[in-house]
């Protein structure tokens, strides 16, 4: 009866001890979130609106600049599962613009979908030509 009742106790220590690692980790994955929302908060308060010749032509000294642009998605490249990319065509200044966009929000979009992106230029081109920008926050418009 005493081997019952100790394993008993055991047990719902167990248990109670694995509930409240549930907890902890809820904790972080909230703290986790709110940091990250601060920092997207950040980045589109200090990005510029995106201009697709100058980006274009000065890739090298405008890395790491933080843009937004807005656009419709024309192509999803599926080819890396890992960094998800896509084509967004852009209309600036009477000039339409191309960007591909890596996804790092891993945010589902489809062709067609009006976005707006904030993220910073990347210094080399896609295989295309276009200018890259990492898609750190990525808004459905429509």
């Amino acid at each position: 009866m005493i081997k019952k009742l100790l394993t008993l106790s055991v047990s719902s220590l167990l248990l109670f001890s694995l509930g409240g690692c549930g907890n902890a980790t809820s904790a972080g994955k909230v703290q986790q979130d709110i940091k990250k929302a601060e920092v997207n908060k950040e980045i589109k308060n200090i990005a510029s609106k995106a201009d697709f010749t100058q980006i274009n032509n000065n890739k090298q000294k405008l890395k790491g600049e933080v843009y937004y642009i807005e656009g419709v998605i024309d192509f999803i490249d599926e080819s890396n599962k890992d960094l998800p990319m896509f084509t967004v065509n852009t209309e600036e200044q009477n000039i339409c613009g191309v960007y591909d966009v890596i996804n790092f929000q891993e945010i589902e979009v489809k062709k067609g979908d009006k976005i707006k992106v904030y993220g910073k230029v990347s210094e080399e081109k896609s295989e295309l030509g276009a200018p890259k920008i990492t898609g750190n926050v990525i808004e459905k418009l429509n």
